[in-house]
């Protein structure tokens, strides 16, 4: 029966996430087509400090998954083609083109930016079979993943200056764990240092990794209120406080693993290449396949800690209530 119900259970995560690639298709085609065509055709380049779309290349592919995950676990959505939706999409494309080519405008352009995504979407699913879903709410925290980067970096700072000191040390944890000598770690006011002979780095708040635990809430946020009825309420707060501690572990391990292997390409292709590789992976990419698989054995430990906590109960229950042996 257990064996019956899991593959029940990875039957419905492949089916929604076989709907969410479906949903994000035309999305993810046209954001890239027009970031090509603005980028390489007309040289023109979006974005402010801290953001650009750069940083929503995993985030929002995850946070996207999330939200439907969550209306699939109320009631499962019907994909069927919007032609309507379509034509609305083409117009809200051309409207966006255009007013990229004209002067000003900021605010009808963005306008007609949010129209193209959200069209896309509903190209494949009608807009009031999300809006009337009971976990419509869950929207909310999956824009928070979506733009954790971005939180992170506009507000964050205050954060990374307070955590700065902790990070080294744990940091220089994971290294006393490898065995590992020869790095030197030193944390300074607003950044890190991290030395080996081979190469150094330093670690500014883009490169601290507590976006993560921005990232952690969200997700949270949105699988306590789903599963609310595995744990007591003091046990949700102890869970969350417990990957809190883990997602700070978890960057630990990142900047470690990541900067070791820049140490490994310094001494065989040189420092150059070791340096391409650390700023090509460091940054959010790499670090946000981590949080997904961070954020996959979290919550399933979770789910399996519960389902065992109640098969003992059971157990214990049907040995209490246990009929005896009638005396002679």
């Amino acid at each position: 029966m257990k064996t019956q119900i899991q593959l029940s259970q990875h039957k419905n995560w492949y089916g929604t996430l076989f709907k969410s690639l479906i949903l994000m298709a035309l999305p993810i085609i046209e954001l890239v087509g027009l970031r090509l065509y603005f980028h390489h055709v007309l040289g023109l380049r979006f974005g402010f400090p801290g953001f650009t779309d750069f940083e929503l290349i995993l985030p929002a592919p995850l946070g996207f998954f999330a939200f439907v995950l969550a209306l699939e676990k109320a009631k499962k959505l019907d994909l069927k083609f919007q032609p309507l939706a379509l034509v609305l999409n083409l117009l809200a494309v051309a409207g966006f083109v255009g007013v990229t080519l004209g002067q000003g405008l900021t605010m009808l352009w963005v306008m007609l930016l949010l129209a193209t995504i959200v069209s896309a979407f509903c190209v494949w699913i009608r807009p009031k079979d999300i809006y009337k879903n009971p976990n419509v709410w869950a929207l909310g925290p999956s824009l928070i993943m979506v733009f954790s980067l971005v939180l992170y970096m506009k507000y964050g700072e205050a954060l990374w200056l307070s955590m700065v000191s902790y990070l080294e040390g744990l940091i220089k944890g994971v290294l006393a764990i490898m065995g590992n000598d020869l790095i030197e770690v030193s944390a300074f006011k607003n950044r890190m240092r991290i030395h080996h002979p081979v190469i150094t780095v330093y670690l500014g708040q883009g490169c601290g990794g507590f976006d993560g635990l921005l990232f952690f809430l969200a997700v949270f946020c949105i699988f306590a209120p789903l599963n609310w009825e595995l744990f007591k309420p003091l046990t949700w707060l102890k869970n969350c406080v417990l990957g809190l501690l883990f997602f700070l572990i978890l960057n630990a391990i990142r900047i470690v693993s990541l900067f070791s292997l820049g140490v490994i390409s310094g001494q065989w292709w040189g420092r150059d290449f070791a340096l391409k590789v650390i700023l090509g992976i460091f940054h959010a990419h790499l670090g946000y396949l981590l949080y997904a698989f961070g954020i996959g054995i979290f919550f399933n430990t979770l789910v399996v800690v519960s389902e065992r906590r109640k098969a003992k109960q059971k157990t214990t229950s049907e040995i209490g209530f246990s009929p005896q042996p009638a005396k002679n």
